[in-house]
């Protein structure tokens, strides 16, 4: 990924979690950066948009970290499971808070054009967890492993 994007997503998903996507602006954002507006909108085209890649880089990263820790070799499957538990408890939920707000905040077009999206990514992390579920428990019924997620 850009460095600038990264940035970008970086200060925005700060300023969304300690301001609330509404009362955060794209000048915040720009300023947070130290960055001009027009260099911001050179990535993203509105600040939903800025919002939706902010939501997809966290579930990203959730997922990146749950993989890291399933690939630790002196961990076994039940230690990772509670690693990831314990991730999705202390970063994930106030992270996933943000993305909650977001889905309100979207008109009806970006509702139309996103959810399908975040749903999507949401249901990767949620891949992933039932996965380390399956996994720590040798559960044969992968069913009962997402009923557990």
């Amino acid at each position: 990924m850009d460095n600038k994007k990264q940035q970008i997503l970086d200060s925005s998903l700060k300023l969304f979690l300690e301001k609330g996507f509404q009362r955060t602006s794209v000048q915040d954002i720009a300023e947070a950066c130290n960055m001009s507006k027009a260099t911001i909108y050179r990535y993203f085209t509105a600040k939903e948009d800025i919002g939706l890649n902010v939501a997809l880089y966290v579930n990203r990263h959730l997922i990146y970290q749950m993989r890291e820790l399933d690939r630790k070799q002196d961990l076994d499957n039940i230690a990772v499971l509670k690693a990831q538990i314990y991730l999705l408890i202390t970063d994930y939920n106030s992270k996933s808070k943000f993305l909650d707000i977001l889905y309100f905040f979207l008109s009806k077009d970006n509702k139309d054009q996103y959810l399908p999206i975040l749903g999507k990514s949401r249901f990767l992390v949620f891949c992933e967890y039932a996965k380390s579920i399956q996994k720590a428990f040798n559960l044969s019924s992968e069913p009962f492993a997402w009923e557990l997620a």
